[in-house]
C-alpha cells in the first residue's frame, strides 16, 4: 500500500477525485437556457459536456497512472473550469442575462484557482523511516 501511495500522493488523489467529478458533470449536458449564452457562443453545450469529460479523464489518468509530473491533469481541469467560469461571469455581468448569476461564474473561477494552488504544491516525499525496514546488519546476525 505504501508503494501505491508513493506513486499517487496527495496531488494525484486530488486529480483522481476532481477528474471523477468532471466526468460526472459531463454525463448530462445542461439544457439550453439564457444563462449559457456565452458558453453556447463558443461551442454547443453537448461539446462543453464532452470537454468536461475529457478534462476529467485526463486528470484521472494523470492522477492514477502518471508518476510525475502531473501538470497535464491540472492544466486540463483548469482550462475547462476557467472558461466555464468566465462565460458564466460574462453572461451575468456584461450581457446582463436575467437568469445568470455572477456568483456562479465566481465559484467556477475559484475552483480554477484552487486547482492552480494544488498544482503548484510540492508533493511531500514519504520518508524512508515511514516504510518498515529490517535493522542494519540483520543478515550477519542471522548467519551467526
Amino acid at each position: 500500500m505504501t508503494r501505491v501511495w508513493q506513486h499517487v500522493g496527495w496531488r494525484g488523489l486530488y486529480l483522481i477525485l476532481f477528474g471523477a467529478t468532471f466526468i460526472l458533470l459531463g454525463i448530462d449536458p445542461p439544457e439550453t437556457r439564457p444563462v449559457y449564452t456565452v458558453a453556447e457562443m463558443v461551442m454547443p453545450l453537448w461539446a462543453w459536456a464532452r470537454a468536461f469529460q475529457l478534462a476529467g479523464l485526463v486528470a484521472f489518468v494523470a492522477g492514477a497512472f502518471v508518476r510525475s509530473p502531473k501538470m497535464v491533469g491540472f492544466a486540463a481541469l483548469q482550462v475547462v473550469s476557467s472558461f466555464w467560469g468566465i462565460g458564466a461571469l460574462v453572461s451575468a455581468v456584461v450581457l446582463d442575462v436575467p437568469e445568470a448569476k455572477a456568483s456562479t461564474g465566481m465559484v467556477w473561477l475559484l475552483v480554477s484557482v484552487a486547482i492552480l494552488c494544488v498544482a503548484n504544491l510540492i508533493e511531500p516525499v514519504v520518508a524512508a523511516a515511514a516504510v518498515p525496514q529490517a535493522p542494519e546488519g540483520w543478515r550477519d546476525a542471522v548467519r551467526g
